[in-house]
């Protein structure tokens, strides 16, 4: 669907030069399945549009067509991470609590930032084997289906 699903199968079916190259030397310009048209930089290797072709080709049963052109194009996959792990840099340096902990201990620097986990979705209202939701107020000692006790 994108190009960036097309390197990461590279990835995934580990042809680890090709994924790298895609995503240090490959520029997008257009992205129509089954056509890439791409700007490769000057240190690609020269056979890289064909063997784009052929590993997609190989993957999806179908031809497709990888053609080179000298239009500027979108930045690399690597050039746009690293452009966004320093906006995110920058940000966290001007947050306020980042701003003290660096006061506070001089020399200190930003090393590492993590993303945010996910937030958990929603549980459902009805687990799906219908059972009913849990209810944390139910009285566990006492439940009328089960009460054995006759009735006086």
């Amino acid at each position: 669907a994108r190009f960036e699903d097309v390197v990461a199968l590279a990835g995934e079916r580990r042809d680890v030069l090709l994924y790298s190259q895609l995503r240090h030397c490959a520029h997008l310009i257009r992205f129509a399945p089954p056509a890439i048209e791409l700007r490769l930089a000057p240190e690609a290797p020269r056979d890289l549009a064909g063997r784009l072709g052929k590993f997609l080709e190989a993957e999806t049963g179908r031809r497709w067509t990888v053609a080179l052109s000298q239009a500027a194009g979108a930045p690399t996959i690597a050039d746009a991470e690293a452009a966004e792990l320093a906006a995110a840099r920058e940000d966290a340096s001007r947050h306020p609590l980042v701003l003290a902990v660096l006061a506070a201990f001089p020399g200190a620097r930003i090393e590492t930032l993590h993303r945010e986990a996910e937030p958990e979705p929603e549980p459902a209202l009805l687990p799906d084997d219908g059972a009913p939701p849990f209810d944390p107020d139910y009285d566990l000692e006492y439940d009328p289906e089960y009460d054995m006790e006759p009735d006086l």
